[in-house]
């Protein structure tokens, strides 16, 4: 059974929060856990900065020539999030007009490096019902007919280590196919993988200098680990303010091994646990009991 407390906390209380956090505390309980479960933007440094390199790639004027991206890091740490609330951005600025446009298109790399399969990820994408049909070459001309006519100005290729499945060959194939498809739309290509794609991708020397790397890596036990799990809280609509030990983070960090979904998903328990128990507050016991 969950305690309900009086849902009018002092202005001290909210001070750690964010606006959205803040407007949720006058939910229920049971409303307000729904909402640390389904997530939200988390604003750290890091991701902030990503976001920035993201635009000022999507910002370039069309060239022979375009730069792409590689976001590379381990599963499990935010890097797809990065990109949907990127897109989610993307979408904001949308106005009736271009409502038939498409700035971006999100695709996830075949489970293996073929050329006809990732053609038919993009036209499937792109919303053409023919997308399965046809040649490997007839596919590759309707891509490069469809996507101008939806004003497409970015592609996300998510999962690139994909490509370890298959052998050197058809992976330079692939890569190749990333390369003519950018420079004959003129189209900036941002991939998404992790460590192990990047080795892939460094053995192929045009490749890596049309899509350099940003890394996203586990987290240190730190001070930005510290700043990391503030910035989680934040978008928590707790009552109280957490009250967090150094031992409590520490222990945080090895259960989760540094990996920011490993964190969040920790504390979203704890959270739930905190409302549920009626204190509303984040406190080490908390914590260990979320690790169950």
């Amino acid at each position: 059974m969950t305690v309900e407390i009086p849902r009018t906390p002092p202005e001290a209380a909210r001070d750690h929060l964010t606006p959205t956090a803040r407007a949720a505390l006058g939910r229920s309980a049971e409303e307000r856990i729904h909402l640390i479960r389904s997530g939200s933007w988390i604003p750290y440094p890091r991701a902030q900065q990503i976001r920035e390199r993201l635009r000022w790639v999507f910002d370039q004027p069309p060239s022979q020539r375009m730069t792409g991206l590689t976001l590379s890091g381990p599963t499990n740490n935010g890097k797809t999030t990065i990109i949907r609330a990127f897109m989610a951005e993307m979408n904001g600025h949308v106005t009736a007009a271009d409502a038939e446009r498409r700035d971006y298109l999100y695709i996830e790399t075949p489970p293996f490096p073929s050329a006809s399969m990732l053609f038919t990820a993009i036209l499937t994408a792109a919303g053409d019902l023919k997308a399965q049909k046809g040649t490997m070459t007839q596919k590759m001309f309707r891509v490069q007919h469809i996507l101008p006519q939806i004003g497409l100005r970015m592609l996300f290729l998510d999962e690139i280590h994909n490509v370890l499945a298959g052998s050197q060959k058809q992976t330079e194939v692939f890569l190749n196919t990333l390369k003519s498809l950018s420079n004959h739309l003129r189209l900036p290509v941002v991939l998404i993988g992790t460590e192990n794609a990047v080795h892939v991708l460094r053995t192929d020397a045009q490749v890596l200098n049309r899509f350099p790397t940003v890394e996203l890596p586990y987290w240190p036990s730190d001070a930005s680990f510290h700043q990391l799990v503030r910035a989680v809280l934040s978008t928590f609509p707790l009552q109280r303010p957490p009250r967090l030990t150094a031992a409590a983070l520490q222990r945080l960090h090895k259960v989760s091994g540094g990996a920011l979904g490993g964190v969040v998903q920790v504390l979203q328990r704890a959270a739930a646990l905190a409302i549920k128990d009626g204190s509303e507050e984040l406190t080490p016991k908390f914590l260990e009991a979320a690790e169950v």
